[in-house]
This record gives C-alpha cells, sequence and structure tokens, in this order.
C-alpha cells in the first residue's frame, strides 16, 4: 500500500460554536496547498467533529471529551494553529509541541497571548467593541492573515455522507420539493 510521505505535521486547535468550527475550514485548502504533503490533526468538541469527518484536508479529528491529551503529549508538530483568544484552546496549543505557531497560547501562568504578532489585530478587535465595528475585513480574510495564507479566501468545507445526502434526498421527494428548487434553511 502506497502513501505519500507526510512533510509537514499540522495541528489545528478550534474548540468554539460549531458555526466558528465549520467557518474555519476554510483553511483548510490553502493550508494543504501551501504544505505540500501535509498531515492534519484537528482537536474540538465532540459535538463538532461530525462536521469535519469525512473531509479529505483532515487526516485525524481529535475531541477534547475523549483521550486527545496522550497524542498531543506524545506527538511533534511543525506548526501548530489556534484561532481562539479562550484559556482552554490556547492552553491545548500550548501543551502540544510546535515548531511554529499561529493565533493564540496560553503562558505558564494561564494567561492568553499571542503566538505571532499576525494575530494582534484579532486579538485586539476581541477586546475593543469600535475596533471590531470599523473592521471590514472578513472572518476568513483574518484567519488567512494569522495563518500567513494567500488570499482570495476558499469557502467553508462540508462534506456529507452518504447517508445525509440520502436524508436530504428523501425529504425532498416526501415533501414534493423539487431538488432544482431554491432551498433556504
Amino acid at each position: 500500500m502506497d502513501h505519500d510521505p507526510i512533510k509537514t505535521r499540522i495541528l489545528i486547535v478550534k474548540l468554539a460554536a460549531v458555526g466558528d468550527v465549520l467557518r474555519t475550514t476554510s483553511i483548510l485548502p490553502p493550508l494543504k496547498q501551501k504544505y505540500q504533503g501535509a498531515h492534519i490533526t484537528w482537536v474540538t468538541k465532540k459535538n463538532a467533529a461530525p462536521l469535519l469527518s469525512g473531509n479529505k484536508c483532515i487526516d485525524r479529528i481529535l475531541s477534547i471529551e475523549e483521550n486527545y491529551i496522550e497524542f498531543l503529549r506524545n506527538e511533534s508538530f511543525d506548526i501548530g494553529i489556534c484561532l481562539d483568544s479562550d484559556p482552554h484552546s490556547a492552553t491545548i496549543h500550548s501543551v502540544a509541541e510546535c515548531k511554529n505557531r499561529f493565533g493564540f497560547v496560553a503562558n505558564r501562568a494561564g494567561a492568553v497571548t499571542l503566538a505571532n504578532d499576525m494575530a494582534s489585530e484579532w486579538w485586539l478587535m476581541g477586546v475593543n467593541d469600535d475596533r471590531k465595528k470599523k473592521n471590514r475585513k472578513t472572518y476568513q480574510q483574518i484567519m488567512y492573515e494569522i495563518c500567513d495564507l494567500p488570499l482570495p479566501t476558499q469557502r467553508p468545507q462540508l462534506t456529507l455522507n452518504d447517508g445525509v445526502r440520502e436524508f436530504g434526498a428523501s425529504f425532498l421527494r416526501r415533501n414534493g420539493i423539487k431538488s432544482s428548487s431554491r432551498i433556504v434553511g
């Protein structure tokens, strides 16, 4: 069985609301393009894992409600990404051995700090409502800047499995909705 060699090991820590987890998946294609042969491990909450499942850009999903810390303590990563400035996410990012870090980490006192200078704009918007209101960049643009990824941004990545697709098709048939109809919600 032939496998492409892993050249870059990337850790992504994203625990926030499931919508935030989904919209952060937009960084996956440019990460895979920038770091050829990348192996991506994503740490998240159990309720967000189904949104990531089946995504061809993600090689492994670890849930914080299950055994994950053992993997992080045992492995090393070339790149660590934590785009949330909350203490839990930043601490997980800090525990992992990463050569290069993007976003946020926690220091030994438990305070959240910047992992790289490009995260300062996002940090300042989080503590200054006026600055946040004046912002004209999209979430994706800011996340790309933090991760040093090239623009333009990509759409969030959602992979639907066969069961979900069949459920949707069945719902349309049962309710007399044409698949060509514009559907919202």
